[in-house]
């Protein structure tokens, strides 16, 4: 799936999901983070959002991350949203970028 902008953000890139339930997520186009800020990779198949993973960015504005055992879902919203830190439980940032996944 392609992930797409959403607000101001200039954040791109895919999202894949092999059939043995492993994501892999590439984002292009992000800002530098400042200080304790990551970005954050959100899953939400039903229910609450689960964490796949969190990144600070490269001097090209790219991040990656990767999930092992996502849960089986007609279709898989992923979202990337900046985060004041690691620690945070769910998203509470502004959301950079969107991807539907359709298994």
């Amino acid at each position: 799936a392609v992930l797409t902008p959403q607000g101001a953000s200039k954040a791109q890139g895919l999202v894949a999901l092999r059939p043995s339930g492993h994501l892999l997520v590439y984002v292009n186009g992000l800002v530098a983070t400042k200080g304790d800020q990551v970005y954050m990779v959100w899953v939400t198949t039903a229910g609450a959002p689960m964490l796949a993973g969190y990144f600070t960015v490269n001097d090209q504005g790219d991040g990656t991350v990767a999930m092992d055992n996502v849960p089986t879902a007609a279709s898989i919203w992923v979202q990337v949203c900046i985060e004041p830190n690691d620690h945070v439980t769910r998203p509470t940032g502004p959301i950079v970028a969107v991807a539907t996944i359709t298994p």
